[in-house]
């Protein structure tokens, strides 16, 4: 059985379309399908979906609502002693950075449930019967494990980014955020390049990798992450030698705008090395920064400054659906 939680704030749900009655009907005997307008309704619908013998949990919304559902689910399985469930994301926000990796690059709510049907009607052809999850397919994916002194709890993200990121998103999050927003904010950042707006001034930081400290004492962009590609074209990470288990992809960028101007499309992909840039895979990232930082999208503003440790956090299973 499935169990889908959906954010009605997220941007493909904030006009009606794709609501939890409509996932429903789609759905039917297949799912139990709730609403989260709040982080506080989360565990009221974990309670419920482990009670009732959910195996995979999808989570309908944008790479934010990923992030936030996923931490309060990782505490809640860790205070409650439970097993994981496998996780299964649904596209339904501006940036679906998790969903392209780990489930489809197109589609909707409602495409995405339709395939979920007819992938369950292979499986499990009685609507409603309990199987095991360890007969579904999945693929395993670390999340990062972020801790940040000035944060109630752990949080759990795929990807960690400050410097350039967290300006632009920082002043995305001020305007209308949707799609043309979006596309305007990917040229105005391809674009500052080579104009060198204010976003391209480096950002004083000093980073930790694995104890040692990198000798970059100004950074256009620190980036620590579990998925291999970001938004748009950008996968800037080195291939891994292996499967992230305990270790994630460390990125850490410290060269003048002027100096990456000719090759930005090698360096966002990964395919240029220099002695000011960091790009490495890594068990621990730490991050002395200014401003603030983003994780999967959530903007989290430290006026003060903070200090980030970032670690490999648990494996999660992702239903895999063909």
């Amino acid at each position: 059985m499935f169990g889908i939680i959906v954010n009605p704030n997220a941007k493909k749900n904030l006009k009606g379309k794709h609501g939890p009655e409509d996932l429903q009907t789609i759905m039917g005997k297949r799912a139990i399908v709730r609403s989260t307008p709040s982080l506080s309704r989360c565990r009221e619908v974990f309670f419920e979906f482990y009670d009732r013998g959910v195996k995979v949990i999808c989570i309908s919304g944008g790479d934010g609502t990923q992030h936030l559902t996923l931490t309060e689910l990782i505490h809640f399985a860790q205070e409650q002693k439970l097993e994981l469930p496998l996780v299964y994301p649904i596209r339904g926000g501006v940036m679906n950075m998790v969903a392209n990796e780990m489930a489809t690059r197109s589609g909707n709510p409602d495409t995405q449930c339709k395939k979920l049907c007819a992938f369950d009607e292979k499986i499990c052809p009685e609507p409603g019967a309990k199987g095991e999850a360890g007969h579904l397919p999945f693929v395993t994916l670390p999340v990062l494990k972020i801790e940040d002194p000035q944060a109630e709890k752990e949080m759990y993200a795929f990807t960690f980014a400050g410097g350039i990121l967290f300006k632009a998103l920082d002043q995305y999050n001020r305007g209308p955020r949707n799609l043309r927003s979006a596309f305007d904010l990917g040229v105005r950042i391809v674009g500052g390049v080579v104009l060198q707006n204010h976003w391209f001034d480096p950002t004083p930081a000093r980073v930790f990798a694995e104890g040692k400290e990198l000798p970059f004492l100004e950074n256009l962009l620190t980036i620590a992450a579990t998925l291999r590609k970001l938004v748009l074209w950008f996968s800037p990470f080195a291939p891994a030698d292996k499967p992230l288990t305990d270790d994630f992809y460390g990125y850490c960028l410290a060269l003048r705008p002027w100096e990456i101007t000719k090759h930005i499309p090698s360096y966002s992909r990964g395919k240029r090395k220099h002695e000011r840039l960091y790009n490495q895979t890594t068990r621990e990232l730490r991050v002395d920064g200014l401003n603030g930082y983003v994780l999967d999208g959530e903007v989290y503003s430290r006026k003060n400054g903070y200090q980030a440790r970032i670690t490999a956090g648990p494996q999660l299973k992702f239903l895999q659906v063909k």
